[in-house]
């Protein structure tokens, strides 16, 4: 049922933003040792993908749990802005791991492995350069064919067509 699934999106995005706003609180919170990455993500070159992150998911929480909402065009702009919201998280871990050193480790520092947080987004990678290693494609490979063998493994064992009488 399309209202169930809707109803289980809106409450799995409120979710994920109730556990941001604790991770935003306790690293922001006055003294902490995290303010800096608070302020990176609403202030700095990540504060368009955290924004577009917080409205995008609220008004995807709103479509789907309001009843009035819930239509199909919405429900698909809904749907739409979750999976944006997700890739707007991926990006704020990946990129943003990258921005602030926590390592002391003065030999493996280089203008490659230094980014820039100063700037925008592509001041922050104008010196790095990164190609995966064989080893990373061969992961990446293979969490492709095991989604596609759990997928075909559905289609082929899971009831999907109504039982005949």
């Amino acid at each position: 049922n399309v209202v169930r699934l809707a109803k289980l999106l809106g409450a799995f995005v409120l979710v994920d933003l109730y556990f941001f706003g604790c991770d935003l609180l306790t690293e922001g919170f006055p003294g902490g040792a995290g303010a800096e990455v608070v302020a990176l993500l609403t202030q700095g070159p990540l504060a368009p993908y955290f924004w577009f992150e917080i409205i995008g998911c609220a008004a995807c929480a709103v479509i789907c749990l309001t009843p009035a909402l819930r239509r199909n065009g919405l429900l698909v702009a809904a749907s739409l802005l979750a999976i944006a919201g997700i890739f707007c998280k991926r990006v704020q871990l990946l990129v943003g791991g990258f921005q602030i050193t926590n390592l002391d480790l003065p030999f493996a520092m280089n203008s490659m492995s230094v980014t820039y947080a100063d700037g925008t987004l592509a001041d922050a990678y104008a010196n790095l350069v990164y190609w995966p290693t064989p080893l990373e494609f061969g992961v990446t490979l293979g969490v492709v064919a095991l989604g596609f063998l759990i997928f075909f493994l559905g289609l082929k064992f899971l009831p999907l067509r109504p039982a005949e009488k």
